[in-house]
């Protein structure tokens, strides 16, 4: 995958205000926050649906590697 994907992939992660925050030591101060606001405002199903460990380190969800990409 080449870089302007993956910035991209970046961006539209982080822009969607249902899912956790993406991977990285920067959010890591903000990811309890994060968590009680989607489960304040999105209810506990959204939780369910995108936990914390969403990734295992990448942009991608776990599992999910170009097997026919995302389906929202």
């Amino acid at each position: 995958m080449g870089r302007l994907q993956e910035e991209w992939d970046f961006y539209c992660w982080y822009m969607d205000p249902r899912k956790p925050l993406p991977p990285g030591r920067v959010f890591d101060p903000y990811r309890k926050r994060d968590d009680e606001r989607r489960a304040r405002e999105y209810g506990p199903e959204v939780l369910r649906r995108y936990p914390s460990a969403f990734t295992d380190g990448s942009l991608e969800p776990a599992g999910r590697r170009r097997q026919g990409g995302y389906s929202s």
